[in-house]
């Protein structure tokens, strides 16, 4: 009867040392995760061919692509091929550009009798330029003009509406040319008493013995 107590004993403190260990070796006290999943989930062998393609796709689709922000245009840049708009041109500027490429191309003699109307022509363009730049203006076509063209020049000191420094400036360039230029000018402004270079005019006629003899009252 001692010898089977004992044996009991012992078999209970056999146990109670197997649970001690097992409860250190798992303290959750759970399954042992190597024990508990099925050999096949701890490796899936990979797709091949065209199952591993699907994957992919689907994998693909599954993600969201950044969206691109466009940048916005700018002023200058060209919109979905559209050009921009040349801004229009100042009607100064265009004023500009016409006189200067008309004083350009009488830079030659031209061929043949100068017309009233190419005089008048060219008086209006210049008058068209805005009152700011019509000196420089004029200062550029008194140095380009050759004396043959000289009468497009005389048109702009006949126009009495023109300021009085302007028919001055081409008065005094006058001047400075050859006789078979300015005695013609100075015999057209003696006839116009009202313009602001007839005295000038009539003392230089006088001196030289140019001047118009007077009809007899």
């Amino acid at each position: 009867m001692k010898k089977k107590q004992a044996w009991i004993s012992a078999a209970v403190v056999l146990f109670a040392v197997v649970a001690i260990v097992a409860l250190r070796l798992n303290p959750s006290g759970g399954v042992p995760s190597d024990v508990a999943e099925p050999a096949a989930a701890k490796a899936q062998p990979a797709r091949s061919g065209r199952g591993a393609a699907q994957e992919r796709s689907r994998t693909a689709r599954g993600k969201a692509e950044p969206i691109q922000q466009q940048k916005a245009p700018e002023q200058g840049d060209e919109v979905a091929g559209i050009p921009e708009e040349e801004p229009e041109t100042d009607p100064a500027e265009k004023a500009v550009k016409a006189f200067e490429a008309l004083t350009d191309s009488l830079m030659e003699p031209v061929k043949g009798d100068i017309s009233m109307a190419q005089i008048d022509a060219f008086v209006n363009a210049f008058k068209a330029l805005p009152e700011k730049v019509r000196e420089e203006e004029l200062h550029h076509a008194l140095n380009l003009l050759p004396d043959e063209n000289s009468l497009y020049l005389l048109g702009i000191l006949m126009d009495t509406s023109l300021d009085k420094a302007l028919t001055e400036l081409v008065f005094n360039d006058f001047l400075n040319r050859g006789d078979e230029v300015k005695q013609p000018m100075l015999k057209a402004v003696f006839k116009q008493k009202s313009h602001p270079c007839w005295a000038d005019a009539a003392w230089i006629l006088d001196v030289t013995g140019a001047l118009p003899a007077q009809k007899a009252q």
